[in-house]
């Protein structure tokens, strides 16, 4: 349980006799990470420690133990607005989680469940974790953080512009899986829209014939199709530029090196990128099958959804900035490798270097928007 003392700093929120305060809050594939901002004033907030939860019961029994050492701290204290970005999909305010174990009655989470003292009635929310994420960056837009936490890949090959386009910019981020989410940016509308997608689990459109590298993406693709689809589908993005997709296409450079079919469970996304930075030929070679997918992905996203800015965010593009660098020329040539050029040359793409939690950036910034509805 939370002690007290953490939540002390509460107490000098109290404005006219009460304490208002709004809750944004991530759920990752350990646990829950929590910001409590006060609501009269959202530059004060606190971050509370990562909280284990792996299901439903765990989670709410440690919602619920916060709410109580909350109300012990600041005795009827109001929560005006809140926030909570799930990996799942979200229906009628309910979600199953992708990123915990178990059945899925075991990790089901509806905002009917939630304590309503921290989850007002008509004040909370369901974000898609990308979606959480893509509200983070208008955030620390609005906070003028972005800066340094971007850089934007080849500024040779397009002019400079805002992080955030004045019109659509999209958000793509590998991990777990592949999650898109687009900002749009109107005259029509007084605060930036994010509409998270699932164009991650778009068909991969492959090179034709005549492309240098085409037998090596041929049956890489075929490999990846004969795992999951029988051979006899195109596979998606995600199936190539996720933390599984890493590991399959590993097993597949391995085995054509080798000749040696490595078990997946015996496979891990981190290795193999620590591996190829060690300068492992099989691992390298691995990564730039994933990222060449990623690239492909913000290509196919960016044209058909006309983007002017492309930012590729999160925790494992930094981790892996030194493989982006390292492969800068190669990336620069799959992204421009299009059927209308002329379509790319306004296009600027930006890729992380910082680690900044952008998800609970945009779960305090969305649960602060809800309570002022």
């Amino acid at each position: 349980m939370i002690s007290e003392s953490v939540l002390k700093p509460l107490s000098l929120w109290k404005t006219g006799g009460a304490t208002q305060i709004c809750l944004g809050c991530d759920v990752g594939g350990s646990g829950l990470r929590i910001r409590l901002s006060n609501f009269l004033n959202p530059s004060q907030h606190l971050d509370l420690s990562h909280i284990k939860a792996q299901s439903t019961e765990e989670a709410l029994s440690a919602l619920g133990d916060l709410s109580k050492v909350v109300e012990r701290v600041v005795p009827g204290f109001q929560c005006k607005g809140s926030s909570i970005a799930v990996a799942g999909p979200i229906s009628n305010n309910s979600v199953i989680l992708t990123n915990w174990p178990g059945k899925a009655s075991q990790r089901t989470l509806s905002l009917s469940m939630l304590p309503k003292t921290l989850f007002p009635q008509g004040k909370s929310l369901f974000l898609n974790d990308l979606e959480a994420g893509a509200y983070g960056v208008i955030a620390a837009e609005k906070e003028k953080l972005l800066e340094s936490f971007f850089e934007q890949m080849w500024p040779h090959s397009a002019p400079k512009g805002p992080i955030v386009s004045d019109s659509r910019t999209a958000v793509l981020a590998m991990g777990s899986g592949l999650g898109v989410a687009l900002i749009v940016k109107t005259p029509l509308l007084k605060q930036p829209l994010v509409v998270p997608t699932e164009l991650g689990h778009l068909q991969i459109p492959s090179v034709c014939a005549r492309h240098p590298g085409a037998k090596d993406e041929y049956d890489v693709l075929q490999f990846v199709s004969d795992h999951y689809y029988g051979g006899r589908q195109m596979p998606e993005f995600e199936d190539i530029s996720s933390g599984r997709g890493l590991c399959l296409v590993w097993q597949y450079f391995n085995m054509k090196a080798s000749g040696i079919k490595v078990p997946l469970d015996q496979i891990s996304a981190g290795e193999i990128a620590s591996a190829a930075q060690n300068g492992d030929k099989v691992a390298r070679d691995a990564l730039l099958q994933h990222y060449t997918m990623f690239m492909r992905s913000a290509k196919s996203i960016s044209t058909s959804l006309s983007c002017d800015s492309v930012v590729m965010a999160l925790d494992n593009q930094v981790k892996n900035m030194w493989f982006v660098r390292s492969a800068i020329d190669q990336l620069h040539d799959e992204f421009y490798h299009f059927i209308r050029p002329d379509w790319m040359k306004n296009i600027r793409v930006y890729t992380q270097t910082k680690v900044l939690n952008f998800n609970i950036l945009g779960t305090d910034y969305m649960a602060q928007q809800v309570a002022r509805q």
